[in-house]
């Protein structure tokens, strides 16, 4: 699988910090993000393309990928144990898509079972799994439905993956956004590849994408319980409670004549107050799309715009359905 260019956490908080200097607090975060963008994709996600992944984007060797991987579960489990804060929020969360017993059951089965293949090597047996298919054997284990336990994970991973900044004391059971979409500056969309993103074809047509995504999120955002309304305009008659800013920052198509072709859309979020211009919340995302139909998707298409709505629509009801 062709790599995917993640935003420099730069973009977050740390504008001369780059994946090579990753905090355990930065690791975390990408890790959770890569984990969650390769469930949602419906397709086989192994270990070793999320351990290749993560090593790419943070220039850590296997070794030291799979040591801060395995101190996530040893956190984990004490957390567990401890019956701490995290534990209790991930069971929140968990607890909207099913039963909170079976979602006790669900991380502790899949915390058990990363633990052993981390700590094999992947050409024994069973080293390098399928994570789609661990999550639906812990579903089994703990007697919930079929996609049900990928769905409470879904849910936890939006939110683990996010960087929380200080928040209000509240948010409302349903908000008005105001929403914006702008490109990032040339030389950070620059900085988060290897090679100058102004050389890719598909690069070169985000430039025109703000508009066509705007449109797009301003019809998909409303579909979420949280969100009232969604306007790209300040309306003086129903006033926005935040505003939604998406900064886009880097787009590859890796379309070569061949019959597979892949898109990938890096972008950022932040829910901004209103009031006072407190930023709340913000997080990278990431819409992959693969075609393998023969026909070329363009990336300006009203499908892909759709597709790249509803993925930051999730990222936002992971965050709203915690507060």
């Amino acid at each position: 699988m062709a790599r995917i260019w993640i935003l420099l956490l730069g973009m977050l908080s740390l504008p001369a910090l780059g994946l090579a200097q990753a905090s355990d607090t930065q690791f975390r975060q990408l890790a959770l993000l890569v984990v969650e963008q390769r469930l949602e994709q419906n397709e086989k996600a192994m270990l070793s393309g999320v351990l290749n992944q993560l090593c790419q984007e943070t220039h850590l060797p296997d070794t030291e990928a799979r040591k801060r991987l395995l101190a996530l579960l040893d956190n984990l489990e004490a957390q567990r144990r401890e019956k701490g804060p995290a534990w209790k929020a991930m069971l929140t969360l968990a607890k909207k898509q099913g039963p909170a017993k079976g979602a006790e059951k669900l991380l502790r089965q899949l915390s058990e079972d990363l633990r052993k293949v981390l700590l094999s090597t992947p050409d024994r047996k069973g080293g390098d799994p399928d994570l789609q298919a661990m999550v639906a054997d812990a579903e089994q284990h703990a007697q919930l439905q079929p996609g049900q336990g990928k769905e409470m994970l879904l849910q936890i991973l939006s939110l683990g993956s996010a960087s929380i900044v200080p928040r209000l004391a509240g948010i409302a059971p349903r908000i008005r956004l105001l929403v914006e979409v702008q490109n990032a500056p040339l030389e950070v969309a620059s900085a988060s590849a290897e090679t100058p993103v102004i050389t890719s074809g598909a690069q070169a047509k985000l430039p025109e994408m703000p508009p066509l995504l705007l449109a797009a999120l301003t019809q998909e955002l409303p579909h979420s319980a949280r969100i009232s309304a969604a306007a790209p305009e300040p309306d003086p008659q129903s006033p926005a409670d935040y505003r939604l800013v998406v900064t886009l920052a880097t787009l590859q198509d890796s379309y070569n004549g061949g019959p597979l072709q892949e898109i990938t859309l890096n972008a950022q979020i932040a829910l901004v107050s209103v009031k006072g211009e407190a930023q709340v919340y913000q997080r990278p995302v990431i819409v992959k799309r693969y075609t393998s139909t023969g026909k070329v998707l363009d990336p300006l298409s009203p499908e892909f715009c759709a597709e790249a709505a509803a993925n930051i629509r999730r990222a936002l009801d992971g965050y709203l359905a915690a507060r």
